[in-house]
């Protein structure tokens, strides 16, 4: 077995590409990533290399000729620990059950961050930075996967720990299905809702007649909201609005808010999707004519929702008015007067809010993802 490695090499990208959808064809939870994406992430210039001291490599495994494993690292010059020391990280990482070729990948690789970036310490899954996706699902393989959650084969956690890798930190989604589990979980919700509105708090449905203005609005709280995060970095506007385009398909004006306080100042914002997952499934990766009719015919095919984003001003945190829990029981709220009973509150990190809200509810966590750190010596 041998490991190339390369920046802007066509043909080996083509390679590199097309190992995902070989891996993952015959797997029913796989939502293709779209080609046109992938190649736009990896051009001259790249979203990776448009910060000055980017630096990023690409490596695939290959076994007789034939590709079976893919990994990029990244040199992001942002990107720090919470102690102040550059990390480096992995991406893009796929391959076949065997830990020979996982092994190879990922030393290939950290050495690379070490050697020609510097960094002895790796984060990882984590393609560049948070916003073009990171993190690893390590339980629940076996639920009914939604747009934008990590998957990955069953396999890739107990590589990356036998490699070295440890837990950096991990997150949870949640199933609230059913009418009697809404209502367990909005039991204090109207008291909190009441409390905020006589505050003079506000929600207010995103505006689809003003979508440039609503992402702006998005994008400005979330760099606010966001910015203690591990592994947050600033990404520019046109960025984030190229990264959030596909979400405008998905998006019920009720279940998306932005939250104005007594002086009508942005205040924080609570953001739920419509699954969207078996109509994207149908398009196998591709934006055409033909991929684009059967997205339309199985979009609206289900009554599950997504509660994805929510988060406050830092000047709002201060204040402690309760605000981003009422933002979470408002679209509860809705989503129940729209006829929704299947919400996955999705992606929660130790310490969100959102885990106090459902008490009970974090025992029963259907999914659980990782993002791994290894010390490179």
């Amino acid at each position: 077995m041998g490991i190339e490695h390369f920046t802007s090499d066509p043909d080996l990208l083509d390679q590199f590409i097309r190992l995902g959808h070989e891996l993952y064809r015959d797997d029913p939870q796989w939502i293709p990533p779209f080609r046109k994406n992938l190649l736009y992430q990896f051009s001259s210039p790249s979203p990776f290399s448009r910060q000055p001291g980017t630096l990023y490599r690409n490596f695939i495994a290959l076994q007789d000729r034939k590709v079976v494993g893919r990994i990029s690292a990244f040199v992001n010059p942002q990107l720090l620990n919470p102690d102040g020391k550059a990390a480096g990280t992995i991406g893009f990482f796929e391959c076949v059950n065997d830990y020979s070729v996982a092994r190879d990948l990922l030393d290939a690789s950290t050495r690379w961050l070490k050697e020609e970036g510097g960094r002895s310490v790796v984060w990882g899954p984590m393609n560049y930075d948070i916003w073009h996706g990171y993190r690893m699902m390590i339980h629940g393989f076996d639920q009914k996967t939604f747009c934008g959650e990590p998957y990955n084969k069953p396999w890739y956690p107990e590589f990356f720990e036998r490699f070295g890798f440890t837990t950096r930190q991990t997150w949870d989604s949640v199933d609230i299905i059913g009418r009697e589990s809404f209502e367990k979980v909005m039991r204090r919700g109207a008291e909190r809702l009441n409390q905020v509105s006589q505050h003079g708090y506000r929600f207010v449905p995103f505006d689809m007649l003003k979508y440039d203005s609503e992402v702006r609005n998005l994008y400005d709280l979330l760099c606010q909201s966001f910015a203690s995060f591990l592994g947050y970095t600033p990404t520019g506007f046109s960025e984030f609005r190229r990264i959030f385009g596909p979400h405008r398909l998905a998006i019920d004006p009720a279940l998306f808010v932005f939250a104005r306080d007594e002086c009508d100042r942005l205040a924080g914002f609570a953001g739920s999707f419509l699954d969207i997952s078996d109509g994207v499934r149908t398009m196998r990766g591709s934006d055409s004519l033909l991929a684009r009719w059967r997205f339309y015919r199985r979009r609206k095919c289900t009554n599950r929702i997504i509660f994805y984003l929510g988060g406050v001003t830092p000047q709002e945190a201060i204040r402690k008015a309760g605000l981003g829990r009422a933002a979470f029981y408002h679209v509860l709220q809705q989503a129940l007067n729209r006829g929704h009973e299947h919400v996955v509150v999705a992606l929660m990190a130790q310490g969100n809010i959102v885990r106090g809200i459902l008490n009970g509810m974090m025992a029963q966590a259907q999914r659980r993802y990782a993002l791994y750190e290894l010390n490179v010596h």
